[in-house]
């Protein structure tokens, strides 16, 4: 439905997402200790999620990298305070995702009515601009 920033930055966290799962951790009864794979899991998202940001011709994917870098916060966080509660550590890392998908999904049907409105709404800068 969006465009190649759109699909792209879907694609990346939906595989994050997989990874998560196939790891195993996304119930709040794992999280007594850092995951240090998973916040390997997060931190590829946010390189990810930053490399989009710099090539896209959209404002929006910064808000995604915002918002993940505060999940791999959290993972430092817990590594400095192990004491840190397993359902805020849970909370954090794992409720983030919600206002990415959201975001994510608005600037779709963003993308949409540019498309309808304009004819043209490109995803990318030209090499040259970079």
């Amino acid at each position: 439905m969006g465009g190649a920033a759109e699909r792209t930055a879907a694609l990346l966290q939906l595989i994050a997402l997989v990874v998560s799962r196939v790891l195993g951790w996304l119930s709040p009864n794992n999280y007594g200790a850092v995951l240090i794979q998973l916040w390997a899991v997060d931190t590829g998202l946010l390189i990810a999620l930053y490399v989009l940001a710099f090539r896209a011709n959209r404002f929006w994917p910064l808000w995604l990298v915002g918002l993940q870098t505060q999940s791999v916060i959290v993972h430092l966080l817990k590594l400095i305070d192990l004491h840190l509660l397993p359902v805020g550590y849970f909370a954090v890392v794992n409720l983030t995702a919600w206002p990415m998908i959201t975001l994510t999904a608005i600037a779709s049907v963003r993308h949409r009515h540019r498309l309808k409105r304009y004819g043209i709404d490109p995803s990318f800068r030209p090499y040259s601009q970079v």
